[in-house]
């Protein structure tokens, strides 16, 4: 047990070693608490969300009367759309437009 009292004491003689010790103890001091921070802070939930208002939608694609020409280049492009999601492996979201239109 004596030995073990020595070493550890001509370690800290030794003013090189001293600082090594001091300075990794205070670098691993400070990875340890802000590790424990970070980790904390991402453990807690996220709250909800809330909307105040929608804004102001003047027209809707595709509502009301369109036109035999305005349905189907919109068909044309909602095909055309979904053809390059295809492609790409991405996703499309067609405009909807009246059946009765195409007629």
């Amino acid at each position: 047990m004596a030995g073990k009292k020595e070493n550890l004491k001509s370690l800290f003689t030794n003013t090189r070693t001293r600082v090594i010790i001091v300075f990794t103890a205070i670098l691993l001091i400070t990875a340890v608490t802000i590790g424990y921070f970070k980790f904390k802070s991402a453990s807690q939930s996220v709250g909800g969300s809330a909307v105040s208002g929608t804004p102001g939608i003047q027209s809707i694609p595709g509502a009301l009367n369109p036109t035999v020409q305005y349905a189907k280049l919109q068909q044309i492009q909602n095909v055309d759309q979904a053809k390059s999601a295809l492609k790409t492996g991405g996703s499309a979201i067609p405009t909807i437009i009246k059946t009765q239109a195409l007629g």
